[in-house]
């Protein structure tokens, strides 16, 4: 029987990543603020083609960014104005 202990398995440094594969990861992970275009390529795409399609609803945009933005952020909004001007005796948008 070998009582001799082993040395653990050194951990390997991971190699840099290329600058495609780093740029292309960070853009995925970034948190860019939606501007006033993509909010209304969304609401476009949205009016087209419902709220069930989100594949290549906004460029650049992912489609749960799109799906998420609509239904947390612009879906509300939009609602809660319609009401709002409902409430104010005004009519429609």
């Amino acid at each position: 029987m070998n009582t001799s202990k082993h040395s653990p398995i050194p951990k390997c440094e991971i190699e840099e990543k290329s600058d495609f594969s780093a740029s292309l990861s960070s853009n995925l992970s970034a948190k860019k603020p939606w501007t006033s275009d993509e909010l209304m390529q969304l609401y476009d795409h949205v009016k087209k083609n419902g709220s069930k399609n989100w594949e290549g609803a906004v460029q650049g945009r992912t489609s749960n960014q799109c799906y998420k933005v609509w239904n947390q952020t612009l879906d509300p909004y939009l609602n809660s104005a319609i009401v709002s001007k409902g409430k104010s005796g005004r009519g429609g948008l």
